[in-house]
């Protein structure tokens, strides 16, 4: 009687299994980097787009501050009394809505005018609530102003009566000397901006991943002393001003991120506690010929706690489950369709034998494989930018020469698995001829051409390891971009040039 399952039967089992098995897994491995990408991709994103608002609101802030300076020193000029200028600021204050007092000050320290905005909505200030601001450090730091300096005070808290003022106003304090005709300094204007409008973050911010939306209203915003300027528990902001908020801060919190805080890209790493993000936020300075030190806000932070990122990944791993029983199915159905076919078994076989499309030695594309591919990959790439790399090996005859075809050929070999291993998985690459090789890059971005430049030649200056010892080479490259109606012979030719 013939066995159930014959030796020839469970070989063509774990064949077809583990073939089965290897697609899943890349398929799983490319779609879980996919969703990572996308989630780097929208954080970076949406950082750049935050510094990008902070950027043109501080721009926006000193213009308000120039123009107030300037229409000051014109009534002033012109003789007018401060209840002139008391009203100039009223309608200032009533048309922007964004600063809590505007005031000028004299050169001693004392309030001239000031304008409270409160509930909405202005209020000049009488002249026996007019404080002396000498003892104040922006008042202080202010008076070394030069006529076209700039102060911003740091990000803190408003303060009154020695009291932060509740509710809490993030305030920041802006300042301009005030000079007379010929150019003596006879005041201050002080702007206090509600900072609050500055740090909000909310946003319809929809992640490109097709079935994700991230909360980007949990972004957080930390000062450089690692304390919380934004979080979304309002209890563990302002702990450098409010004491009993004093261990609340980034920095304690996730001290490896923080070691990193003087990088200027988007610090990515895994904590215990999940995965957390952080950017340093670009230093503000006015436009020339405007001078101020360069503003540093802070940084911006956004944290996944571990059990909300890996819910983006929990129906990928069901898929995952079900795509194995599928293949166990398939692994099983195949087997017995090889086992009892000899029609198959020989088309299998001949299947082999028809792969003309390869190079033998390295097991990349030959010229002409590469070649019938370009028409469908070109049809295929809609997300960005095609480009075409060639290089070659600089001086490859001498190591024939030297050492020999055999260790030449070893030499390729290792090119061509050092070139699968830079290249994305949606390039293509080929040997075309000796020590020639090309390139079919899908790019997202022009730029992203320069990255896989580098890394490619970075990693070929690695030695190689050979029969006869270790071996350095290194490679020409050139990149060229497709353009809509150029062939790839014409590609390939500025890429050679």
């Amino acid at each position: 009687m013939k066995k159930r399952f014959s030796k020839q039967f469970i070989r063509y089992f774990i064949l077809i299994f583990m073939m089965l098995f290897l697609l899943v897994g890349i398929w799983y491995q490319t779609s879980t980097n996919k969703i990572v990408t996308h989630i780097n991709d929208d954080v970076d994103d949406y950082f750049q787009l935050l510094e990008n608002r902070m950027i043109l609101t501080y721009e926006d802030r000193v213009r308000d501050l120039i123009y107030t300076r300037g229409l000051t020193e014109s009534l002033l000029a012109d003789g007018r009394s401060f209840q002139h200028i008391s009203k100039f600021y009223y309608e200032l204050s009533k048309s922007l809505g964004l600063y809590d007092q505007i005031r000028y000050l004299d050169v001693q320290g004392q309030e001239q005018v000031r304008i409270n905005f409160e509930a909405g909505n202005p209020r000049i200030v009488a002249g026996d609530e007019l404080q002396d601001k000498s003892q104040r450090y922006y008042f202080v730091e202010m008076t070394d102003l030069k006529r076209e300096g700039i102060y911003f005070s740091p990000l803190d808290l408003n303060i009154e009566n020695g009291e932060v003022e509740w509710p809490l106003k993030p305030m920041i304090r802006m300042g301009m000397r005030v000079e007379d005709a010929q150019g003596n300094p006879i005041g201050f204007i002080v702007l206090n901006y509600l900072a609050a409008n500055w740090m909000q973050t909310e946003s319809q911010y929809f992640s490109s991943t097709d079935k994700h939306m991230i909360d980007f209203q949990a972004l957080q915003i930390i000062n450089q002393d690692g304390y919380y300027l934004k979080h979304e528990d309002p209890e563990e902001a302002w702990g450098f001003v409010l004491s009993e908020r004093g261990k609340s801060n980034f920095a304690s919190q996730f001290p490896s991120v923080w070691a990193k805080k003087n990088q200027t890209e988007v610090v990515r790493e895994e904590v215990d506690k999940g995965l957390v993000y952080m950017k340093k936020i670009t230093g503000l300075q006015p436009q020339p010929p405007y001078e101020a030190e360069p503003y540093e806000v802070g940084y911006f932070a956004y944290s996944f706690p571990e059990e909300k990122y890996r819910l983006f990944f929990l129906e990928l791993q069901r898929e995952w489950i079900s795509l194995i029983g599928l293949s166990v199915f398939f692994a099983l159905l195949g087997a017995y369709f090889l086992e009892n076919s000899a029609k198959v078994r020989k088309e299998r076989l001949e299947s082999l034998h028809k792969r003309v499309n390869r190079d033998e030695l390295t097991g990349l594309f030959n010229k002409s494989g590469f070649l019938s591919m370009i028409p469908s990959e070109r049809k295929r790439w809609n997300d960005g930018v095609l480009a075409v790399g060639y290089f070659d090996i600089d001086d490859f005859k001498s190591v024939n020469d030297q050492f020999g075809h055999a260790t030449g050929d070893e030499v390729l070999i290792e090119v061509g698995k050092r070139l699968q291993e830079v290249l994305r998985e949606r390039d293509l690459s080929a040997r075309i001829h000796g020590d020639e090789f090309n390139i079919l890059l899908k790019l997202r971005k022009g730029i992203d051409a320069t990255v896989v430049a580098r890394r490619l030649i970075n990693r070929m200056k690695d030695p190689i390891e050979t029969s006869v010892g270790k071996i350095h080479v290194t490679v020409s490259l050139g990149i060229a971009f497709v353009g809509q109606e150029e062939s790839f012979e014409q590609v390939s030719e500025r890429a050679d040039e």
